[in-house]
């Protein structure tokens, strides 16, 4: 990154976004592998929803970087490459949420919830609707850690119905020693 940006602006369906503008020295980076960096670097409220490469920044008369100059982003559609459509209540329920928030009509299954737009205010808002559905205490966080709707669903799907502890699911030979009994205590290794 040769010089970079970042402003909160509105995208072309009027969400209100942080998006950070670059100049890049090499394209061999794209703004995604960029967001994915700063959010390995910063806290979760300061990574930009999207990340804007540009070739230049229009600049003022005395030089400086003129942001009310700076391209609009452009809101984001769902990925037309990923054609699966919510297998589940959780993820129908997630997809019209997504899609009611963000603005994107039909929000993809594997769809980044920050690459669609989202940011720190839209997953707010995101967390009320889930939290009147169900009985959860999710977080920002959850949005975060989780930001794609097939994460995000299974990630509610697991607290809502956890899987009890299956012995099949513990190796063989663990099994085997948890029924080993010991006579003494000098024969416990």
């Amino acid at each position: 990154v040769e010089q970079c940006v970042a402003w909160v602006t509105e995208d072309e369906s009027g969400h209100r976004l942080l998006v950070a503008y670059a100049r890049l020295a090499s394209r061999s980076v794209d703004g995604t592998l960029l967001r994915e960096f700063l959010k390995q670097k910063l806290p979760a409220y300061m990574v930009p929803g999207l990340v804007e490469i540009v070739d230049a920044f229009p600049l003022t008369p005395n030089g400086k970087i003129d942001r009310q100059r700076l391209p609009r982003p452009v809101a984001r559609a769902a990925s037309p490459a990923v054609k699966d459509r919510p297998a589940t209540d959780t993820q129908r329920f997630l997809a019209e949420t997504f899609g009611e928030v963000l603005g994107v009509p039909e929000p993809g299954m594997h769809d980044d919830f920050f690459a669609l737009g989202g940011h720190s205010l839209s997953a707010t808002r995101i967390i009320g609707r889930l939290s009147r559905r169900f009985p959860l205490e999710l977080t920002i966080a959850d949005i975060f850690e989780f930001s794609t709707i097939a994460e995000l669903a299974a990630h509610i799907d697991a607290q809502l119905h956890p899987q009890p502890h299956r012995e099949e699911s513990i190796p063989r030979a663990t099994r085997a020693v948890r029924h080993v009994r010991f006579e003494s205590q000098e024969d416990v290794p």
